[in-house]
């Protein structure tokens, strides 16, 4: 089964998502695999979009988001 799952809320998109696509002013500028896109991200709106997140801990080299 497909869902299209909309949020702002990216902590519950990472908890909802296998897949993520990022939009930005209605274009479409990354998608890929969740956990890989939030491990590292290589547009520079979606790292400026999760470095808005609330993080729970600061591991070397990869923070934990909420």
């Amino acid at each position: 089964m497909k869902n299209l799952f909309i949020s702002h809320d990216m902590s519950v998109v990472r908890y909802m998502s296998d897949r993520v696509g990022v939009l930005y002013h209605g274009k479409l500028v990354e998608e890929g695999e969740t956990e890989e896109l939030f491990k590292k991200p290589s547009e520079e709106y979606t790292k400026k979009l999760f470095s808005s997140l609330p993080k729970l801990s600061k591991e070397t080299g990869n923070e934990a988001y909420v």
